[in-house]
């Protein structure tokens, strides 16, 4: 339990354990992705305001989500986590930020997605961890994504960079855009 307010020093340590998490899952360093989490973690999303996935209960089965979906992505990914504060209402401090989620694949780059993320943060042997993520994620796929994961769904959608999160097209799975980093 957290109960005094973050230090410059505290702030400075949970943004860089943010940044090394995006860039252990885009880099695919398992152990390193894997000691952001506490071991009783849990992981939760929701896609466009859909329905609520997960939660993952345990760094083992979020890193099985991870593993996952790993293995369905050909394209080289890169989380890019910006705006970084902190609510330190509550127990824990959260870290909320933004999610920039870009992929490329055979030398194009494409925005698959953006979001939020919320992190509940606890301590751990003198070392911050993960204890709760949350991520929010609106889909904003390029017209080719968009033809890779439902053609059918974009047959008829109109012209722009692809849907907003209030269209109405079918949603693509959690580990064809994320998995969360």
């Amino acid at each position: 339990r957290h109960t005094m307010g973050l230090t410059v020093e505290q702030k400075l340590t949970i943004h860089e354990l943010l940044g090394r998490s995006a860039l252990a899952y885009d880099e695919r360093d398992l152990p390193t992705l894997e000691s952001g989490f506490a071991p009783h973690a849990s992981l939760s999303m929701r896609i466009a305001g859909g329905d609520l996935i997960g939660p993952f209960e345990g760094r083992e089965a979020i890193m099985k989500l991870f593993t996952d979906s790993m293995a369905e992505q050909s394209d080289v990914r890169r989380h890019v986590v910006s705006n970084i504060f902190f609510d330190e209402s509550g127990e824990d401090p959260i870290a909320i930020s933004n999610l920039t989620l870009v992929a490329t694949e055979n030398g194009e780059i494409n925005l698959l997605t953006a979001g939020i993320y919320r992190d509940t943060l606890v301590q751990l042997d003198g070392s911050w961890r993960i204890s709760h993520r949350h991520i929010e994620l609106q889909v904003l796929l390029t017209v080719a994504k968009c033809y890779e994961y439902r053609k059918d769904s974009c047959e008829n959608r109109p012209a722009g960079p692809g849907p907003r999160s209030t269209d109405r097209h079918p949603q693509p799975a959690p580990h064809d855009l994320w998995a969360a980093g």
